[in-house]
Order: structure tokens, then sequence, then C-alpha cells
């Protein structure tokens, strides 16, 4: 089944916005705070006890909790 071009634009949009939120002032701080060798680790042995710290510890922040908003817009159907 081909995709249409209104679906086609949509996926564009929310791409452009994904990647706006990656790039944003927020994801940037919350890339400096966290621990990128707890998640490599939590990720690798699939620890959820250990990466749902790591995400309460990210959306305890407010530029997590904004970068979270962004994410959130970004994915919603209607945009």
């Amino acid at each position: 089944m081909q995709m249409d071009f209104s679906e086609m634009r949509r996926q564009a949009v929310q791409q452009e916005r994904l990647q706006a939120a990656a790039q944003s002032a927020a994801a940037k701080r919350v890339l400096q705070e966290l621990d990128a060798d707890a998640v490599e680790r939590a990720a690798a042995s699939g620890d959820a006890a250990a990466l749902k710290a790591l995400l309460h510890q990210v959306l305890a922040s407010p530029e997590g909790r904004s970068l979270a908003e962004q994410v959130k817009k970004a994915v919603k159907p209607d945009g």
C-alpha cells in the first residue's frame, strides 16, 4: 500500500519537530546532566529499574520536562 502525500508530509513535519527537539537547549542540558555510562550499562543489561530511575532523573529537571513536552507535541498526530 502506497503512502499518500498528506501522510508523507505529516511524517516529514514530525521528523523535523523531533530533530528540533533533539537539538534544543533543553536536550543539550539533559545530555550534559546524564551519566552516559549509566545509561549504556542500564540499556545493555536490560535493567528496567535503572532505566526507570534515569528517566525519572531526566523528568525531574525543568529541561527534561521541557524536552518531554517538545517530543510529545512533535509526535502528536495533529501536531
